[in-house]
């Protein structure tokens, strides 16, 4: 299978690449990292989780920044933050652990925030992990996929982020490096902006 760029190593050593196909993902290292995942694997693929409750929101790839239109009631269990709290923001609020702050948590890997943005410039489905925070600042583990929606004409109109969420066991005083990973693939045309 043909893949769109070579692989490449993050500074945290996780390899990621973009790829046309879902075969293209498997990575023989990534069944000694699945074991050490807090999600059961599936037959599916690691993303797929019928039993466990998805968070879903939809944000619009028309506006800028990418605001969020739509977050279910899963969303806000998990994350403690209301639909109304949400609703014309961009999610990059999740990745701070106090809702005042004015910065990433150091702790939120830049290498997969940067994948993100390049996977959604490029108009390619975003599958990774990333560290997230509940409104009260409890740490959460992120199992994100973003999937681009696109009209007839191929331009993205919305992004559809299925979420699966789990506590992050972690200390948040002593870890000092992102351990987090991130993957994308199928492309698709795509308008300018970020989700991140």
């Amino acid at each position: 299978m043909e893949e769109n760029e070579e692989p490449v190593q993050s500074p945290t050593g996780k390899r990621q690449k973009c790829c046309k196909e879902i075969e293209d993902l498997e990575d023989p290292d990534e069944e000694e990292e699945e074991e050490n995942s807090e999600l059961p694997s599936t037959p599916y693929g690691s993303f797929y989780y019928p039993l466990i409750p998805s968070a879903i929101v939809v944000c619009d790839a028309l506006e800028p920044d990418f605001p969020i239109i739509y977050v279910n009631t899963i969303f806000e269990l998990f994350t403690g933050y209301r639909a109304d709290e949400v609703l014309g923001r961009n999610c990059r609020f999740l990745q701070y652990r106090d809702p005042r702050a004015q910065r990433r948590h150091p702790l939120v890997d830049p290498v997969v925030i940067s994948g993100i943005r390049r996977c959604l410039q490029e108009g390619l489905e975003f599958q990774g992990e990333l560290l997230n925070f509940r409104k009260d600042g409890t740490p959460l583990v992120n199992r994100l996929r973003l999937s681009p929606i696109h009209e007839d004409s191929g331009v993205v109109t919305h992004v559809i982020g299925i979420q699966v969420y789990s506590e992050a066991k972690i200390d948040l005083n002593r870890v000092s490096y992102p351990v987090f990973k991130e993957k994308c693939q199928q492309p698709c045309d795509h308008s300018e902006g970020s989700v991140s």
